[in-house]
């Protein structure tokens, strides 16, 4: 398996591309989220998430979500300045983070609110029709969604109470 440093270099290379193919940002992630220690390099990871290049900034959410990273308030500050970020992608990534948390601080039920601004929670049948190219919508529909999913969870007593 590649150390974590050869494939952060893979993650850097994403920024250099004008085309990516998202089978490799999946396969990459996948990789770094499965790298025994991933822990330790958290605070990498976290660098990645405020890079200027959305792709690597998605790696690092993805990275996140995937490891289930999230003890930490820093991951917490992280996945709430994603879901204000201007790439619609990496607002939907922060979203999906957020949801797999499955913690619904007030912060967090207020910053997904604000984010999906009165849409309402659809199934992967009625997103069928939704442009792949509209990333606005696509974040504001997995906002609502992780909201819906926080909220059902919180008042059914989980481990959101």
């Amino acid at each position: 398996m590649p150390s974590f440093d050869a494939l952060e270099k893979k993650v850097f290379a994403l920024a250099t591309r004008s085309i990516i193919m998202p089978i490799e940002e999946i396969r990459l992630e996948a990789k770094l989220a499965g790298l025994p220690g991933i822990g330790r390099r958290l605070r990498r990871v976290l660098a990645w998430t405020v890079h200027e290049n959305f792709h690597v900034r998605r790696v690092g959410y993805h990275v996140i979500r995937r490891a289930k990273l999230f003890r930490s308030k820093a991951v917490l500050d992280a996945l709430l300045r994603g879901l204000s970020d201007e790439v619609g992608w990496v607002r939907y990534d922060a979203a999906w983070a957020l949801m797999e948390r499955g913690r619904s601080e007030p912060a967090v039920l207020r910053a997904l609110a604000r984010l999906a601004r009165g849409q309402k929670p659809l199934t992967d049948d009625e997103q069928l029709d939704i442009d792949l190219d509209d990333d606005d919508l696509r974040a504001r529909i997995q906002a609502a969604n992780a909201l819906a999913h926080l909220k059902a969870h919180r008042t059914r007593g989980g481990p959101n109470t």
